[in-house]
């Protein structure tokens, strides 16, 4: 098991315990680089390997980001806490993938740039950590 990837479902445990009030962790790692976690209130997926074909070195990759109550600050909260977290994991980058309007929208916010060297995705995303962490 990659240690990058334990490292990050825990902080991300931690994270949604108390964001959500949750008492039982809702993040499990599914394969060796990725992370999921999903409940009624979210639906969040990881891929933590660092080195995933087709984006930079160190990229954090956002594959799915969903939350039931939208507009209330959830997925800006959680691209923050990403980016605080993401340095000490050996991160440079985060990504979102397969994005949809909302979410392009929502990615545009929060400065990252289009992306376009994947090969099998439309619509994504990329920004440097420095430029999240920047908007505080």
């Amino acid at each position: 098991m990659n240690s990058t990837t334990e490292k990050m479902c825990s902080i991300l445990n931690k994270y949604l315990k108390k964001r959500f009030d949750y008492k039982t962790n809702p993040a499990d790692i599914e394969f060796p680089h990725l992370v999921s976690a999903k409940r009624r209130s979210f639906d969040i997926y990881l891929r933590c390997s660092g080195n995933i074909v087709d984006w930079p070195e160190k990229t954090l990759v956002i594959a799915r980001i969903y939350f039931k109550k939208q507009r209330k600050g959830y997925g800006t909260d959680l691209v923050m806490f990403l980016a605080s977290n993401a340095a000490e994991l050996g991160y440079k980058y985060i990504g979102i993938e397969q994005a949809n309007e909302k979410c392009s929208a929502f990615a545009k916010k929060m400065r990252f740039l289009p992306y376009k060297n994947i090969s099998n995705y439309n619509n994504t995303w990329l920004v440097g950590i420095d430029n999240i962490l920047a908007i505080r």
